[in-house]
C-alpha cells in the first residue's frame, strides 16, 4: 500500500491491487466505494494501455502480426488493460510504475497522484521506449455508483 497524507486530503493506493485508489478522505469523509467482490467494482483504478473493452481479445500489430489479450475478466473480450489486475511498483511519493507484458515489447506505465490545494491530480503517462509499441492509453475508471449505500 501506498499512502498520501494531507492536512485535509488522505488517500490510499493498493500498488498490488492493481495500482486503484482504495481510499480518499477528504476532512474525515470518505469517498471510495468498498470492494465488492469484484476487481471492477471498488475504488478508481487505472486503465492501462486501454479502456474499455476489446473484441474477443484480439489486436493487430502495424506489421499485422495478431496477438491474443487476456479475457478473464469478461469473456470472450479483453477488458481495460493491464494495469488494475498488475502489481505497480512504487518510484516515489505518489508515483508508481508498470511493466507492460507482450505485445507492448517494454513499454511502461507512470501513475501519479498528487494532492493539491483544494483537489487530487492523477495522471498516467505511456512510455514505449522507443518501441512504437501499441499505443492505447485512457486515463482511469471512475465507479458511476460512488456515493451508494
Amino acid at each position: 500500500m501506498q499512502f498520501i497524507d494531507d492536512a485535509e486530503f488522505q488517500v490510499a493506493i493498493d500498488l498490488d491491487g492493481g495500482g486503484r485508489i482504495t481510499s480518499i478522505k477528504w476532512r474525515d469523509m470518505e469517498f471510495t466505494v468498498p470492494f465488492r467482490g469484484s476487481v471492477l467494482t471498488n475504488g478508481w483504478y487505472p486503465m492501462a494501455p486501454w479502456a474499455g473493452r476489446i473484441k474477443d481479445g484480439l489486436i493487430k500489430s502495424a506489421s499485422g502480426v495478431e496477438h491474443q489479450l487476456p479475457t478473464n475478466i469478461d469473456p470472450p473480450h479483453a477488458i481495460h488493460g493491464f494495469g488494475f489486475t498488475s502489481s505497480w511498483q512504487e518510484i516515489g511519493p505518489g508515483r508508481s510504475l508498470l511493466h507492460l507484458p507482450k505485445p507492448y515489447l517494454g513499454a511502461t506505465v507512470e501513475q501519479k497522484i498528487e494532492v493539491l490545494d483544494d483537489a487530487i491530480r492523477w495522471s498516467l503517462e505511456y512510455d514505449d521506449n522507443g518501441k512504437h509499441s501499441a499505443r492505447w492509453l485512457r486515463l482511469q475508471h471512475c465507479d458511476k455508483r460512488m456515493g451508494e449505500a
